[in-house]
C-alpha cells in the first residue's frame, strides 16, 4: 500500500543565466477558440537555468520517456543526480522563481532515469529506479502540481528498465519498457497498464528479437497518446551489436489490441521480419522519441547514422510513412554532418513541430558544438534554427530532451532539458558530474531568429 517517502527539500546550487519571462499554458488537448495562423509566429529563448552541478553521467539521457510537465503555471523537471538519484524542480510562471530541487528516489545505477507524468487530477507521477534487476518504483506527487512531497506506490514491471509513460482520458496508466520474467537476455519490449483505482495488467510482450538471438538486447522505445486517445509506440531493436530496424505499433481501444498504422491487425509480439517496421537499414541508427499532433499522426525521430546529417524525421500521413531530414528543411541549410547524431522532437498544441538537436563535432557521449532549435509551423515543409546554448569549450552537450504532450497536460512552447559533461566510463560515473541544463521557450511574433 501506499507510504510517504521522499519528501525532504534536497537543495542544489542552481544560477539563474536569463531571467524568465512568459508564461506556458497548459489544459486540454482541445485548441482555443481565439487560435489564428501561425504563419509570422516564431520561437525564442526565454529563460535558462542551471538545475545542477551534480548530474549524473547520463542525467538527462533516455529521452524515450517525457520528463519535463507544464500544468496550471508550474513547470516540473526531471532528471538523475549522480549517481541514479531522481530529482525534480519547479519552476512558478507568476512569480519567476524556482523551487529548490527535491530527491524523490534512488534506483542502481545511471541507466534508472526518470519518466514523468501526470494524471487526471493534476498528481504528477515518476517511474524510475531498476536496470535489469527490479521492479519500477513508482511514486505520486502528495498534492496536485505540487513536486514537493511524493508517495510510493506499488512498484511495477518485471526485471525493467528504459520506462516510458503517458496517462490517457480515462485516467489508465500506459508504459512500455525493456523486460522478461528473467533477469537475462534477450529482453522484450513489455506494456503494462494501470486503470485508475485498478490493478496493473500483467506484462504483455509487444516485441521481440529474433528466436535465434540469444544475447544482448535493447529497445529504444517511446510512448506518446494522441488527441483522440490513440497510443502509439516508436521502437528499435538492438541485437547483434546493433539497431538496424525501426517500428511502430499504434493502439486505438486504450492497449488491448495492437494494429499497424494503417489499422492492419497485428499478433504480438512483432519480431524483426513483420510489417511493423517503417525502417531498415545495414547501418545503425536509435529511436529517441515519438509524438502525436493533432490528426492523430505520429511524428518519431531517430538518430540515423547513414546519413552523416544527423537526425532523421518519420511521419505517418495517414496513407504512408514519409521521412526527411530537418537539417535540409532549415533555411540556410544545414551542411551534411554538421548535426548531431542526437535530438528530440515534439509537437505542441497548434502542430508546431520542434527538433532539439546540435551543430558540432559528434565525439563519445555528445556533441562538442552548440544547442539549437529547429521549429516549423507549416507542418514541416520548413524550419528555422534557433540558437539555444553555446558550445562548452570542453565539454560535450548530451541528453536533450523536449517536453511534450502526454494525455493529461498539453504543450504550448516547450521547454529542453540536457547536460554537459563527461560520458564517464561505466553505468556509475562515480566522480564524474555533468551540469544539467532546463530551457524555456516562447512564441513570438515577427522575423526568424537571426541565422545561426
Amino acid at each position: 500500500m501506499a507510504s510517504t517517502i521522499c519528501w525532504r527539500l534536497a537543495r542544489r546550487r542552481v544560477l539563474p543565466i536569463v531571467a524568465g519571462v512568459g508564461v506556458i499554458l497548459a489544459g486540454g488537448f482541445a485548441r482555443a477558440a481565439d487560435d489564428t495562423s501561425t504563419e509570422n509566429e516564431t520561437i525564442e529563448v526565454a529563460h535558462v537555468r542551471l538545475l545542477s552541478e551534480h548530474g549524473s553521467t547520463r542525467a538527462a539521457r533516455y529521452a524515450t520517456a517525457n520528463k519535463i510537465v507544464t500544468l496550471g503555471g508550474k513547470t516540473h523537471v526531471a532528471w538523475l543526480d549522480s549517481v541514479s538519484n531522481t530529482m525534480v524542480a519547479t519552476y512558478d510562471h507568476a512569480s519567476g522563481e524556482w523551487g529548490p530541487a527535491v530527491h524523490v528516489g534512488s534506483g542502481t545505477d545511471n541507466h534508472g532515469g526518470p519518466a514523468l507524468t501526470c494524471d487526471g487530477q493534476g498528481h504528477l507521477h515518476l517511474i524510475f529506479g531498476p536496470h535489469g534487476d527490479a521492479p519500477f518504483q513508482h511514486c505520486r506527487s502528495a498534492r496536485p502540481n505540487d513536486a514537493t512531497e511524493w508517495v510510493e506506490l506499488e512498484g511495477f514491471g518485471h526485471h525493467a528498465t528504459y520506462p516510458s509513460a503517458v496517462y490517457d482520458g480515462e485516467d489508465t496508466l500506459h508504459v512500455i519498457y525493456r523486460g522478461g520474467p528473467t533477469r537475462r537476455h534477450p529482453y522484450k519490449l513489455l506494456y503494462q497498464r494501470k486503470p485508475k483505482d485498478g490493478p496493473w495488467s500483467d506484462p504483455r510482450p509487444l516485441v521481440e528479437a529474433p528466436p535465434a538471438w540469444k544475447g544482448y538486447t535493447h529497445y529504444h522505445a517511446s510512448i506518446a497518446i494522441s488527441p483522440q486517445g490513440t497510443l502509439h509506440v516508436a521502437y528499435d531493436v538492438y541485437f547483434d551489436g546493433a539497431a538496424k530496424r525501426a517500428g511502430h505499433v499504434t493502439s486505438r481501444d486504450r492497449g488491448r489490441t495492437w494494429t499497424l498504422a494503417d489499422g492492419t491487425p497485428l499478433d504480438l509480439p512483432v519480431g524483426t521480419e513483420s510489417d511493423a517496421f517503417f525502417a531498415r537499414t545495414d547501418a545503425a541508427f536509435k529511436v529517441l522519441n515519438c509524438v502525436c499532433d493533432s490528426h492523430d499522426r505520429p511524428w518519431i525521430a531517430l538518430g540515423d547514422a547513414r546519413t552523416g546529417a544527423g537526425p532523421t524525421v518519420y511521419h505517418h500521413d495517414g496513407q504512408s510513412w514519409q521521412s526527411f531530414c530537418p537539417g535540409k528543411r532549415t533555411s540556410p541549410e544545414i551542411a551534411v554532418g554538421e548535426l548531431g547524431y542526437e535530438c528530440s522532437i515534439t509537437v505542441d498544441r497548434r502542430d508546431g513541430i520542434y527538433v532539439a538537436t546540435t551543430l558540432g563535432t559528434t565525439t563519445t557521449g555528445g556533441v562538442h558544438g552548440r544547442v539549437v532549435l529547429l521549429y516549423s509551423n507549416d507542418d514541416g515543409r520548413r524550419f528555422r534554427c534557433v540558437r539555444v546554448f553555446p558550445a562548452d569549450p570542453q565539454l560535450p552537450h548530451t541528453g536533450l530532451s523536449l517536453e511534450r504532450s502526454a494525455g493529461q497536460h498539453l504543450v504550448d512552447a516547450p521547454w529542453l532539458l540536457f547536460s554537459t559533461g563527461e560520458k564517464g566510463p561505466d553505468c556509475f560515473g562515480r566522480g564524474i558530474y555533468h551540469r544539467v541544463h532546463a530551457v524555456q521557450f516562447r512564441t513570438v511574433l515577427g522575423a526568424p531568429s537571426a541565422p545561426r
